[in-house]
């Protein structure tokens, strides 16, 4: 049966993600369909202490992740016996969070006789421009990453082979984003979307005069204006 919806494009894969805060997961078809997902944040959890406590996620990814994972399945009509495999995200991430993933992924696989994908949260963004659209994002493509921990660009050649082209310095732009809304003391939103402190700081700038204050281009010195890296620690002292 398995390789029967493989061929027909319909192999059916529950993806699981704790890298971080957000619990989820979602059922996604070889052609690239998300079937169902359902992602659990902890905004109102993280948002006293100014940013992610490992331990405090990795307990809600314990509480919520046994839900997260029924209501997937029953948003797609689907059993655990109807899906071919499970993957799920194994680094890079905070260990714990990525911990509790991880076993339950495991666990599952175990007991019900399926493969078991690790997948690299970075390999999973890049590849993200192609789900569904592989005719037309053909490798090789020029891929950007940015994240809260991350900010490179690279060509993806093909899964699995990568050349990185530049990469940041120092800090990642999100990390930047997270230290300047927390001294600015900033409040995270309690909505389920859009929560944290990146998305914070993007609205007060937004209602902010661009002109108030100079800010430092970064690498514009003779040294490193050529370089095709990134640096943002600078800026964000500033």
């Amino acid at each position: 049966m398995m390789i029967a919806r493989r061929l027909s494009g319909k192999l059916r894969v529950l993806g699981i993600e704790t890298s971080c805060d957000d619990t989820a997961a979602a059922i996604v078809t070889g052609d690239g369909q998300v079937v169902s997902e359902t992602n659990r944040h902890q905004h109102s959890v993280h948002a006293a202490y100014g940013g992610i406590v490992p331990g405090l996620a990795a307990a809600h990814h314990q509480a919520h992740l046994p839900l997260v994972l029924r209501e997937t399945l029953q948003s797609a009509g689907l059993g655990i016996g109807d899906v071919d495999a499970v993957a799920v995200t194994r680094g890079p991430g905070m260990a714990a969070s990525l911990g509790v993933g991880v076993a339950a992924a495991k666990a599952l696989a175990a007991v019900h006789g399926l493969p078991l994908i690790g997948v690299h949260h970075m390999e999973a963004h890049a590849l993200m421009a192609r789900m569904g659209r592989e005719s037309t994002v053909r490798f090789p493509f020029l891929c950007v990453l940015v994240s809260g921990g991350h900010t490179m660009t690279l060509v993806a050649h093909d899964v699995n082979a990568y050349s990185t082209i530049g990469t940041t310095r120092d800090d990642s732009v999100g990390e930047a984003f997270d230290k300047v809304a927390r001294d600015l003391a900033l409040p995270w939103r309690d909505q389920q979307d859009g929560g944290g402190l990146g998305p914070a700081l993007e609205r007060a700038a937004a209602l902010g005069d661009a002109s108030r204050f100079p800010l430092p281009v970064p690498m514009d010195k003779s040294a490193s204006a050529t370089s095709p890296d990134f640096s943002f620690s600078g800026l964000k002292t500033h």
